[in-house]
């Protein structure tokens, strides 16, 4: 359907990020997370709302937090503010590591 459609594939990508956050949300004390969306050139700032979410959910026992948006090219700055903004509510963190190469809609504000 997305090959056909590209407009739905948007709406696609991020409705299933959703679902595989809100489904994370079911464990309960989650220490590692490592997400990879490299080259998911349709998640934009709706999916990266998604992820946040389930940031700020973990923000009291995640210690290590990897978030890939490798060449996910419909990222925003507000998408990447919608993660930023629950970084500081992290108590337990102690690596962090975000790549955002090469989406090239964000600008030095979000940097």
């Amino acid at each position: 359907m997305c090959i056909r459609d590209r407009s739905n594939c948007t709406a696609n990508v991020n409705e299933s990020c959703k679902t595989i956050m809100k489904s994370l949300t079911h464990l309960h004390s989650l220490i590692h997370l490592t997400l990879d969306f490299t080259s998911t050139s349709q998640l934009n700032d709706e999916g990266c709302n998604h992820v946040g979410q389930v940031v700020n959910h973990f923000s009291s026992t995640l210690a290590t937090l990897h978030l890939n948006f490798y060449q996910c090219e419909q990222i925003t700055d507000a998408g990447v503010d919608h993660i930023a903004g629950r970084l500081s509510s992290l108590s337990k963190l102690i690596h962090l590591h975000l790549d955002y190469s090469y989406c090239d809609l964000l600008t030095d504000r979000s940097v």
